[in-house]
């Protein structure tokens, strides 16, 4: 099929189709030039208010078919003491693997965690019947990275806990093809693994393998 031409130049539909691509290709490709602060102010997503970061994160597209997240009821406590607590649903956001981790360390949202029951999970920043929006950047103590649990109740603050990013894949090509994530089980913890940037993974608090 071919595209008309008017005068030589292709018509302006078609130019602007051209440019939109182009600025997508770059916002995903993983240079450092094409990175988007999603929230500027000097206090980025802690000092923005609560339904402006939650306006961006519902607007990310979170992957739920079936093997590429996860859903798993819970653990509350500690093993043998432990009792079951909340199913929930975990959904990586589609592409979060081609992030590098300059877009990381500047902020992205990395998943979204579905509370499908009426018990809290407070590890994660669960409410009853909640969902969850999980962020990572480095504006942890002293510019380490951190994660940063969003929760759909208004009233409910944000929490914050450590991230490990492991660029284990160095010098190889993007290995992913698509973003996955998983719960990590551990006797005496819950945790969460998400591929997310191009050459590695981010784990939450208490994972220690994957």
């Amino acid at each position: 099929m071919s595209i008309g031409r008017e005068g030589g130049a292709p018509p302006r539909q078609v130019l602007v189709l051209l440019v939109t691509v182009a600025a997508a290709t770059a916002l995903w490709s993983g240079c450092s030039s094409a990175v988007v602060s999603l929230f500027p102010s000097p206090g980025g997503l802690d000092a923005a208010p609560r339904t402006a970061v939650l306006a961006v994160a519902r607007r990310g597209d979170y992957d739920a078919s079936h093997g590429v997240g996860d859903y798993r009821r819970l653990m509350v406590g500690s093993c043998p003491a432990c009792v079951y607590g909340p199913h929930v649903k975990l959904h990586p956001a589609r592409g979060a693997w081609r992030f590098d981790s300059t877009e990381l360390a500047e902020g992205r949202f990395l998943a979204r965690l579905i509370n499908m029951d009426a018990d809290s999970y407070p590890k994660f920043n669960l409410a009853p019947h909640d969902t969850v929006y999980w962020w990572v950047d480095r504006r942890g103590p002293g510019g380490t990275w951190r994660s940063v649990y969003v929760s759909s109740v208004l009233t409910v603050a944000l929490k914050t806990d450590s991230l490990y990013h492991e660029p284990h894949l160095r010098g190889t090509s993007p290995p992913w093809g698509r973003t996955l994530a998983r719960f990590v089980w551990k006797d005496t913890d819950e945790a969460l693994w998400v591929a997310c940037d191009m050459t590695g993974c981010c784990r939450s608090s208490g994972a220690d393998d994957y």
